[in-house]
Order: C-alpha cells, then structure tokens, then sequence
C-alpha cells in the first residue's frame, strides 16, 4: 500500500512540475513577443510584462519544486523508504 501512495505522490508531484514548467514557456514566450508595448495604455487587456512575470513565476515555482521533492530522491531506492524493521525479541 505504502508504494502505490509513493508513486501517486511521485506522479502527481511530476505533473505538477509539468503543468508549472509548460505553462511558465508558453506566458514568457507570449510576453516577450508581444508586439509595440508603448501602445500599452490605449489597448484593452492585461499588458505583456504581467505575461512575462507570471510567467517567470511559475518557471521557477516548476524548478523549485523540482530541486526540493525530485533531486533528494533521485539517489535513494524505493527499497529504502519500504524495507520495515524487524522486531527485536526482548
């Protein structure tokens, strides 16, 4: 049971990451290729920079994420966190 609740974890941490990382491009790439930003205060809509910020946001909440739940894992098996102690006759 425990490693199926570590996989879903694992998995929903990954898309997660996934759904951050993607999202992040797409804003970034979209705010920066807005075309003429001086003509901000005359159009309808939010401008380009708010694009570019969420978006650098969410770049680093994905790289984040990444560093804190993936990378202290990557070296350890599966077997570590499952393996139970034997009991100690006493």
């Amino acid at each position: 049971m425990y490693e199926l609740l570590l996989a879903f974890g694992r998995g929903v941490v990954k898309t997660s990451i996934s759904v951050f990382v993607g999202t992040g491009v797409g804003l970034v790439t979209f705010g920066a290729n807005v075309e003429d930003p001086e003509k901000i205060w005359h159009s309808y809509g939010p401008p380009p920079e708010m694009f570019l910020a969420v978006g650098a946001g969410m770049l680093s909440a994905g790289a984040m994420m990444l560093v804190l739940f993936l990378l202290p894992r990557a070296g350890k098996s599966l077997t570590a966190f499952t393996e139970k102690p034997e009991p100690v006759d006493v």
